[in-house]
Formats: C-alpha cells, structure tokens, sequence
C-alpha cells in the first residue's frame, strides 16, 4: 500500500487541478480549455500506471511522466492563465462609466492567439452616451480594442 502514495498523490493533485480548471473555464466563459484536457491526460496516465500489474519500467515511466506533465501544468497555469474572468472585465468597462450591454456572443477568436492556451478574448457591446460599439478585451492583459463595423 506504501508504494501507491506517489500515484494517489499525483491522482488527487490532477482532480483538484481538474476541478479548479472547470470552475475557471465557466469564469471565463471557455476561453481556455486546452487546460482541462492536460489534466484529464495526467490523469488517464495515472489510472494506467495504477492498473498495471507489475512494478516495471512501463510503471515507472508512465508515473515520471505524469508528475514531469503535472508539475509543467502548474507551471504554465500560473504563467498563462487569464488574469481577468468574463465578469471582472465586465467591471472594470462599467467602472469606465460606460453601460455593458447584452451580447449575441460573449467570447471572440483572435488572430494571432494571445498565447498557447488562450485563444479567445471576451467581447462587449458597451453604450457611451448615445454611441453603441464593441469591444475585445484581452483577458491577459486587460486591453480593450474597440471593434471597427
């Protein structure tokens, strides 16, 4: 049962991570799922490693490479992850005093990505005094690009 400690641990550090990436994907209306699906491949990795039956260099192997992609999707999570959710970028076009209205689409694809993982900024429809026009905002940076009809 010792043995089984690196694999458990590895396994719960996956779900977690997966639960954390699903409640951000929702947060950010999906702009980076590409998250959820490294996650979901550290865990199969894992469930196969468990299931073998001998401790042999295919084991070994799959558990080194799930910790060695763990511990890059944790690294690449803090670098790339949006640093504005859907609604914060919401906040800070009213804090501009400018009224969000309601949008046919709430994420735009953009040429070229943002980075490896996001590839969506949010999209808005904001009204400024008798004026209406659209925007993409960068969820990394924060950058608001109004959209030219």
């Amino acid at each position: 049962m010792k043995k089984h400690y690196l694999y458990y641990i590895v396994v719960g550090i996956s779900f977690l991570l997966l639960l954390l990436n699903v409640v951000f994907y929702y947060k950010t209306k999906g702009i980076s799922s590409s998250f959820m699906s490294l996650t979901i491949l550290i865990i199969c990795l894992e469930v196969i490693s468990m299931r073998l039956k001998k401790n042999n260099i295919i084991k070994k192997s799959l558990t080194i490479l799930s910790v060695i992609l763990l511990g890059l999707l944790l690294f690449t999570s803090v670098l790339y992850m949006p640093r504005y959710s859907y609604e914060s970028a919401k906040r800070d076009l009213v804090e501009m005093n400018w009224t969000v209205l309601e949008n046919d689409a709430d994420t735009f694809i953009v040429e070229p990505r943002i980075n490896c993982f996001v590839t969506r900024s949010y999209l808005f429809r904001v009204k400024q005094g008798d004026i209406t026009k659209q925007y993409i905002f960068n969820p990394i940076t924060g950058e608001k690009l109004e959209v030219l009809e």
